[in-house]
């Protein structure tokens, strides 16, 4: 699987997405960001997707992560 933590500040707004390749690691990332002074608040639920195996599988996931739907 792949994990992806999006991150929000209020200053900032979204600054980028983490990835991961355990939960356990996403989750240890989104803790240390939060001792930091960032607000749990701000933060989208760690998503998860299977790991691609072959180039349709990347393409999907690109397709399903990568995409903006007014052109970025």
């Amino acid at each position: 699987m792949i994990y992806r933590l999006s991150v929000y500040s209020d200053s900032m707004g979204h600054e980028g997405y983490q990835y991961f390749s355990s939960r356990r690691a996403a989750q240890r990332a989104l803790s240390d960001l939060v001792k930091e002074g960032y607000d749990p608040d701000y933060f989208l639920d760690i998503e998860a997707a299977p790991t691609p195996r072959t180039k349709a599988d990347v393409i999907r996931l690109l397709e399903t992560w990568a995409h903006h739907p007014n052109n970025g």
